[in-house]
C-alpha cells in the first residue's frame, strides 16, 4: 500500500512515518501541498493521502481541492490531519 504524507513539520513527518510504515508497503513524504501536487502531477498514485491542514504555499484543503477537481485523482482518500491546539472552556 502507497501513502503519500504531506506535512511541512519534519518531526510530525517523522512521527507520523513511523506509525505509517507498520502499514504501508511505500510512503512517500511532501513539505507541503506545492510538492505533493507535483508528485501527484507526475504521476504518483498513492492509496491515500494523509495531510496537514496548515501548511505554507498550498495548504491541506487547497491539495484536497485540487485533487477533487482533477479527473485521474479526484477519488483520491484524504485524511487531513493538524497538530494545532487551541483551548477547551473547562466545564
Amino acid at each position: 500500500m502507497r501513502i503519500l504524507l504531506v506535512d511541512d513539520d519534519p518531526i510530525t513527518r517523522l512521527a507520523l512515518g513511523r506509525i505509517l510504515r507498520d502499514v504501508a508497503t511505500e510512503l512517500v513524504e511532501a513539505e507541503d501541498g506545492e510538492q505533493a501536487w507535483a508528485l501527484l502531477q507526475q504521476g504518483l498514485r498513492p492509496l491515500v493521502c494523509c495531510c496537514d491542514v496548515a501548511m505554507p504555499r498550498l495548504d491541506g484543503i487547497g491539495l484536497l481541492r485540487r485533487a477533487a477537481g482533477d479527473c485521474v485523482l479526484d477519488d483520491l482518500p484524504f485524511g487531513l490531519i493538524s497538530s494545532a491546539a487551541r483551548s477547551l472552556p473547562s466545564c
